[in-house]
Order: C-alpha cells, then structure tokens, then sequence
C-alpha cells in the first residue's frame, strides 16, 4: 500500500504537469465496478494518461448520517485513482485538499475553460 509521502509525491507531481500542460484531462464514463453497490453520486469524472498508467479524478457526493441530529445530509470527497479495464486497481480521498485542487484543474483542462475566457476577453480585431 502506497504510503502518505508517496501519494503527496505523486499529486505534487500530476498537478505540476497538469499546470504546465503536460498532462490533458478529459471527461470519461466512470468504471461500473467503481460505482457498483453504492447510491453514490458521481457527476464529474475525469481521465488522463500518466506514464503509461490511466488516472481518474472525480467527486463522489453521498449520504452521511448525524447521529447527533437523528439525520443524514449530503457530502462529498474528492478521489484519485489508478484504473485499468476491470476498474479502479488504487483508489484514495485522502489529501484531500490537493485532490480537490487537482478536480478543479482536471475540469478546467478537460473542458477547455481557459480558452473559453481567452476567447471571450479578447479585444475584437
């Protein structure tokens, strides 16, 4: 099992790479088996290949219980995982904050935001 230091290593690494556009992240059908037996949300789901290695990124929003309040709610984690044809072999929310920020940077890349912006700011010719 991959040890924090090695999960921080590889997020520093596939974010920095995201940053400077080396790695292209696009929209993609989650695995069933990730999915498989659970009542989890999963709108966004993002790919990339890395080193030879296919890497998701996603947000799964699901049901938690407050058993101080007698009630569930809606909450969410981000989550990076390694996946193959039969699905997910790793999976990981922990560092979150980094997961997050690699999301938002997945969203941005697959969906091309920046360009979007650059379109639209620039000044008519």
């Amino acid at each position: 099992m991959p040890t924090e230091s090695q999960i921080s290593k590889l997020l520093m690494d596939i974010t920095r790479r995201t940053i400077e556009g080396g790695l292209e992240w696009e929209m993609a059908m989650m695995p069933p088996p990730l999915k498989r037996g659970t009542s989890d949300i999963i709108d966004d789901y993002f790919e990339t290949m890395y080193k030879n290695q296919k890497i998701a990124v996603y947000e799964r929003k699901y049901r938690a219980y407050d058993g101080e309040h007698d009630e569930s709610y809606w909450t969410s984690d981000a989550h990076l995982a390694i996946i193959q044809d039969s699905g997910a072999v790793w999976e990981t929310s922990a560092d979150s904050a980094r997961i997050w920020a690699l999301l938002k940077l997945a969203r941005d890349s697959a969906t091309g935001i920046d360009s979007v912006f650059e379109d639209l700011l620039r000044k008519d010719e």
